[in-house]
């Protein structure tokens, strides 16, 4: 029996599978964001054993990702971060650590009386990013480790 079959139902073993499909599928919904851009992986990863040799285990609560977003998946270039680090190194993320300062800065100085809906709309067409967005930076939901 391969390791490949007996960690098939792992998360690392869909982290490597979704890797490979993100890499091959060239016209798929998400196709313009890796395969057409040419993002390939090492050629031995194509063998489960080889990448699970690189990358070791992929704990719970996290996904893999590319340190460089222009980059191919290999050894140096790939690690496996939390999903909201994920997103926040992705190509299209609007914000940066100090957008987020002054989201917040902005939203501590927001008088009561003003509506906060329309507050959070303004600030999110500043910024580039919905008002849900803004509206989880208030609540502490995203970015809750800057102050």
């Amino acid at each position: 029996m391969t390791i490949s079959h007996l960690m098939s139902h792992t998360k690392t073993y869909r982290a490597w599978a979704a890797m490979k499909n993100r890499c091959n599928d060239t016209s798929g919904e998400y196709s313009h964001l890796y395969a057409r851009r040419g993002i390939t992986y090492d050629p031995r990863w194509e063998d489960f054993e080889n990448f699970f040799a690189d990358m070791g285990e992929c704990l719970e609560g996290f996904t893999l990702d590319r340190r460089d977003n222009d980059g191919n998946y290999t050894k140096e270039n790939c690690r496996y971060i939390s999903h909201v680090d994920n997103v926040r190194n992705s190509r299209t993320a609007a914000l940066t650590v100090e957008k987020v300062r002054l989201i917040k800065g902005l939203l501590r100085s927001i008088n009561p009386c003003v509506m906060r809906t329309k507050a959070h709309t303004i600030i999110g067409d500043l910024f580039g990013v919905s008002r849900g967005c803004i509206w989880a930076i208030a609540e502490n939901r995203n970015w809750s480790n800057v102050e």
